[in-house]
């Protein structure tokens, strides 16, 4: 609760948004924000006559909950992929048509030799998501192709 509670606010941007987002009323969330505060021994808001301001605090503690939820989300997906008797993952992305010919034929192929591994295809629609997900390591197998160059006689 407590790492949904910071990013609720964080990403709503007031107390209002992540009451209705968070279903609670707004005296109770204020009390657990200043709760948080206290415990945290940092401000991550600055109140202002406009609402709450962020501070550099909530900016470091935003980042760092964001990712601990996706590795919670991670961590249920690997128990149920384990459930079903599959002890890998790979995640294969793509970009338009960076998949075509003999290679978007092959995952069929590949999921029936590798019955043991979760296979993921994913459509991206832009280089910078399928590098951002490359990079973050949500992506574990990026294709693209290059742009064609074109030379004028």
């Amino acid at each position: 609760m407590v790492v949904g509670l910071r990013v609720a606010i964080a990403e709503e941007g007031s107390i209002g948004g992540a009451t209705r987002r968070l279903r609670l009323t707004q005296p109770a969330l204020s009390r657990q924000l200043r709760g948080l505060e206290r415990g945290l021994g940092a401000g991550l808001f600055a109140r202002s006559g406009r609402g709450l301001d962020p501070t550099i605090a909530r900016d470091a503690l935003l980042r760092r909950a964001v990712r601990m939820l996706a590795d919670a989300e991670a961590t249920l997906e690997d128990l149920r992929l384990a459930a079903e008797g599959k002890t890998s993952r790979l995640t294969a992305a793509f970009t338009g048509r960076g998949i075509s010919g003999a290679l978007g034929k092959r995952p069929r192929p590949a999921a029936a030799d590798l019955p043991d591994v979760d296979l993921s295809l994913m459509e991206l629609f832009g280089d910078a998501e399928v590098s951002t997900g490359t990079l973050d390591g949500s992506l574990d197998v990026a294709v693209q192709r290059l742009p064609v160059r074109f030379e004028v006689a």
